[in-house]
């Protein structure tokens, strides 16, 4: 979809250990101005993360975010009848373990679970991500 999306936010970080231990809060919002008015949103979204070193090399994080749209016009189709989707949320709540192999590889595993939640139940559904990776940085 063409749109234009302009999104104002920040954060604010404190160490509890500098260099070991940190938390960070953040908060934004955002104006979708898409062509085709089913898209065009206003949201707003907050979230706190949770970084530390587990034993040496191991690092692990915890991350939880919500973001609420508000849709003005809706979203209607032949099949979604006036007003249709005017509200939607999303929640997501994230674990990550990296373990720095050297100074250029990095392993890693995490989870991550959204949630959908609208004001109609076609809008509405849950998606959960697992993963392991290897990264080689330059």
């Amino acid at each position: 979809r063409d749109a234009w999306r302009h999104t104002f936010s920040g954060f604010v970080r404190y160490w509890f250990k500098p260099g070991v231990t940190s938390f960070t809060v953040n908060a934004g919002y955002t104006h979708n101005n898409a062509h085709g008015s089913n898209f065009d949103y206003d949201g707003y979204s907050a979230g706190a993360r949770l970084e530390t070193r587990i034993y040496g090399p191991v690092w692990a994080s915890v991350e939880y975010s919500q973001d609420g749209r508000d849709y003005p016009n809706g979203f209607v189709s032949a099949f979604i009848p006036a007003p249709g989707r005017t509200e939607q949320d999303i929640t997501t709540v994230s674990f990550r373990v990296l373990w720095v192999i050297t100074g250029h590889w990095i392993a890693d595993i995490h989870f991550r679970d959204t949630e959908y939640d609208a004001n109609m139940p076609q809008f509405e559904s849950e998606r959960e991500q697992y993963g392991i990776g290897l990264t080689y940085k330059f």
